[in-house]
Order: structure tokens, then C-alpha cells, then sequence
């Protein structure tokens, strides 16, 4: 596979016509067409729908689609770093609501500061939200709650975090003194955050 494909096959979906992304590619239309066939042996499923109206990715065309996006993107971020001799690039960088209102703008000074011509993308999402989207590659980097290791990630833990029952002390049920142990919460009616909180997978992983 070669990076020239990618451009092929993300040109002919954006033009949804072989013969307009062949002229644009300054390629005879047969030429293109032989590209994108070979990326399709190469990786022996079809991604493109053909039609006498034009092209349409398949749902396996629009998944590459994505990915072959990200790798121009990437390819081409490279080839500039090494142009400029010195760190450039675009990251996108995924911060829970609580931890961006914090360290938001202090990042983003410290960025610009050290390195100046590194476009930064900040995305304020839920934990569950940010761990899909760097699996998903939308994302390079994320502060995220309870990180599960086992999704081939580059973990580094950042600070451990202690929790707390709060309710009234005449509460039917209500724990007394300093330390609480989930045993002791099974009776009590617990607000928590929603299903798609991290928080809530983690007490209910404990609970259970």
C-alpha cells in the first residue's frame, strides 16, 4: 500500500467521480481505476460502489475513508516537521468538563509557549466519550478516569482521586466515621452520575 493510493482513493470519494478525480490527479482514467483496484486486492474487500452515476464508498470504503484521512494527515504533519527541523504538527488533546476547567487554559498557554507551531485541538467530552474517540484515533492524547489498560494504550497515571458519601447524618442507614467501606452503602438510596459517566462504570464494577 502506498501513501499515493490514499490520495487516489480520498480524492475519487470526495469527487464521487473517477473521471473528475483522474483530471484533477492529472492520471488517465484508466490509470486511477488500476490504482484503486490493487488497493482493493491488496486488502481484498471493495471500496468503492460503482454506478452510471458515479462512486460511492461501501461501509468498508467510508471505515478506510477515515483512517486513509488521518494518515495523510499524519504523513504530511511529518513532512513538514522535517521541512521546519523543529516540532510542528496538529494534536488533539480530550480533557473531562472538570479537568478542562481547570487545566484548559494553562495547556493552552504552555503550548503556544513551547511550541509555537504546534496547532492544538482541545475536546471537552465525558471520560466514556474521550476513551472511545482514542480508540476510535479522533484522538491523540486524553485525561480520562480510570483508563482501562488493556486497550493497548500508553498509560501514565496522573493522581489518585478519593471519593465521598455525602448525606444527612440522621439518614436511615448512614455510615458513621471516617472511612466507608461499599458494604456499608448497599441500603442507602445513592444518587449517582449518569450510565455514560466513567465514575458510574466504576462504582457499579465495584458494587457488583
Amino acid at each position: 500500500m502506498e501513501l499515493r493510493q490514499l490520495r487516489y482513493f480520498v480524492k475519487v470519494c470526495e469527487l464521487r467521480s473517477m473521471g473528475r478525480a483522474a483530471l484533477e490527479l492529472d492520471l488517465a482514467t484508466s490509470a486511477l481505476s488500476q490504482q484503486i483496484s490493487r488497493l482493493e486486492s491488496e486488502l481484498s474487500t471493495r471500496l468503492l460502489r460503482r454506478s452510471s452515476t458515479g462512486v460511492t464508498p461501501t461501509d468498508a470504503g467510508l471505515a478506510f475513508l477515515q483512517q486513509a484521512h488521518l494518515t495523510l494527515r499524519h504523513a504530511d504533519e511529518a513532512v513538514r516537521a522535517a521541512q521546519q527541523a523543529r516540532l510542528s504538527g496538529h494534536v488533539s488533546i480530550g480533557l473531562p468538563p472538570t479537568t478542562s476547567s481547570v487545566l484548559g487554559v494553562p495547556l493552552m498557554r504552555a503550548m503556544a509557549e513551547r511550541y509555537p507551531d504546534v496547532r492544538l485541538h482541545l475536546v471537552e467530552a465525558l471520560s466514556g466519550h474521550l476513551a472511545s474517540m482514542l480508540n476510535s484515533r479522533q484522538l491523540d492524547l486524553a485525561v480520562v478516569f480510570q483508563a482501562d489498560t488493556a486497550r493497548r494504550w500508553s498509560v501514565l497515571p496522573l493522581l489518585g482521586e478519593k471519593l465521598f458519601v455525602i448525606g444527612r447524618a440522621d439518614l436511615p442507614g448512614m455510615p458513621a466515621g471516617r472511612q466507608v467501606r461499599l458494604a456499608q452503602l448497599g441500603a442507602l438510596p445513592l444518587i449517582l452520575p449518569s450510565a455514560s459517566h466513567g465514575l458510574r462504570a466504576t462504582l457499579q464494577a465495584a458494587f457488583a
